[in-house]
């Protein structure tokens, strides 16, 4: 209740103040059991569909792309990606 009282810009506490003066009793926080057949009915069975989902493939990546800035100097890198610790080294050295 809280939550649709504040969704439409109410206070909460001012809108069960209204409803205890009306004589209305809050909604139970507890949800109603209900009985579950043993059998789908045809409501419930046209209600779910099945969907399939092909999976999607992510190319690999084929090498390291930096952009670094620093002061007024910007450097674009394009690198093989086995040779990502040759790659680590030389940002390394040129960061410092």
């Amino acid at each position: 209740m809280a939550g649709v009282a504040l969704a439409n810009g109410l206070n909460a506490n001012l809108v069960r103040k209204w409803m205890a003066q009306r004589g209305v009793e809050p909604p139970s926080r507890r949800m109603p059991v209900v009985r579950q057949e043993a059998a789908p009915t045809a409501a419930a069975a046209a209600e779910f569909v099945p969907v399939s989902v092909a999976p999607t493939t992510v190319p690999s990546p084929t090498g390291i792309r930096i952009e670094v800035r620093r002061g007024g100097s910007t450097v674009q890198i394009e690198w093989p990606l086995q040779a990502a610790g040759e790659c680590s080294a030389w940002l390394r050295d040129w960061l410092r």
